[in-house]
């Protein structure tokens, strides 16, 4: 059988079947609403886990606030969990295995309730920074997302620190009046010049 024998139906059949099968390989390779299909799943995974997490709490009643050996226990199986599904744990999540929501957690690390609580409560929260700080500086996370999450979760901030002090070394400081140190160093500010 000639390419001429074939019908003209079969093979615009056979195009078209080609154009849809052409166009659903894209569709499934491209991106959804911005979103790649590693990072759908990437970001499936993380919800998982912290569901995963939520629901293993939703189990246990919460954490009471002087019993040092649950607290631990139920960290270590936090972290635990945290290892198995290779996620970098987190303050918020480990309130919720411990029962706890995330301002009852700033709480107990305000308040501890004993000095061995809070040690252990203050070695797992350098524990949980120090991990992040860790993928970030390895790259495994994004770097300003981790700043971000410091921070508002860590505590930390950007410093910038102005120290002021007094030149009495100065003679004309030392015996100016407090209305001739203004006029002049007002006249500094207008014309531009510097005093040390």
């Amino acid at each position: 059988m000639s390419k001429t024998d074939i019908p003209n139906s079969l093979i615009v059949k056979s195009s078209v079947e080609q154009a849809i099968e052409g166009a659903n390989e894209k569709k499934n390779n491209r991106l959804h609403y911005g979103v790649s299909p590693e990072k759908a799943q990437l970001t499936g995974n993380i919800v998982k886990n912290s569901l995963g997490n939520l629901l293993v709490s939703l189990t246990q009643p919460k954490c009471a606030r002087d019993n040092l050996d649950e607290i631990k226990t139920r960290t270590v199986e936090y972290l635990q969990r945290c290892v198995e599904a290779h996620c970098i744990p987190l303050i918020e999540d480990w309130a919720v295995a411990l029962g706890l929501n995330r301002s009852t957690m700033y709480k107990w690390f305000d308040r501890p309730g004993t000095p061995e609580i809070g040690d252990f409560l203050e070695k797992v929260r350098t524990s949980i920074y120090a991990a992040n700080a860790q993928a970030a500086y390895q790259n495994a996370i994004n770097c300003v997302s981790w700043i971000f999450y410091a921070k508002n979760s860590l505590g930390m901030t950007d410093k910038t620190e102005i120290a002021v002090s007094a030149n009495t070394d100065r003679e004309d400081v030392e015996t100016a009046s407090p209305e001739e140190l203004r006029r002049k160093y007002l006249e500094a500010v207008d014309t531009g010049e510097q005093y040390e």
